[in-house]
Parts: C-alpha cells; sequence; structure tokens
C-alpha cells in the first residue's frame, strides 16, 4: 500500500499537494479551474469519506499542460523535418 516513507514523522509533506488536471478543450480552463477552486471544500469532503489515507493532503488544482508543451515539440520537430 504505501512505503515506510509515510510514517507519522512524515506526516507533514503529505499537507498540500498539487493535483494536476487536463482540461479539453483549452479554452474551457479558466472556467474549469475556478469550478474546480470554487468546490474544493465539497471535493474534499468526498474524498475524506471515501479514502482511509489521514490526513488527507489538501487539494491543490493546477493545469497539467503536459499536451500543449508536447504539441509544441512536435511542431518544431516537424518544422526541422520539412527544412
Amino acid at each position: 500500500m504505501f512505503s515506510d516513507d509515510c510514517g507519522r514523522g512524515n506526516l507533514k509533506r503529505f499537507k498540500a499537494r498539487q493535483s494536476l488536471v487536463s482540461i479539453l478543450p483549452a479554452s474551457l480552463t479558466k472556467e474549469i479551474l475556478n469550478l474546480l477552486n470554487r468546490n474544493i471544500g465539497h471535493l474534499q469532503f468526498l474524498l475524506n469519506k471515501k479514502l482511509s489515507l489521514k490526513p488527507l493532503p489538501r487539494l491543490n488544482f493546477t493545469v497539467d499542460r503536459t499536451e500543449e508543451k508536447a504539441a509544441e515539440i512536435e511542431q518544431l520537430i516537424n518544422k526541422i523535418a520539412q527544412d
């Protein structure tokens, strides 16, 4: 389940973690991120009910831009291949 480094002495590092979210289409990113952040308390409550990990890390949503960066790299590679 969890490794030994999750013991009581290391719980401080679980207080807050980034939760990466991918939002498609990208034009809705700001709207969806605002919606998630407005409902963070309810989402935290639901997770606390379902998960046995105590204390549960505080939610902190961040947009995962991996797909955007991958598309940019692919465009650069294609441009180089054409030259």
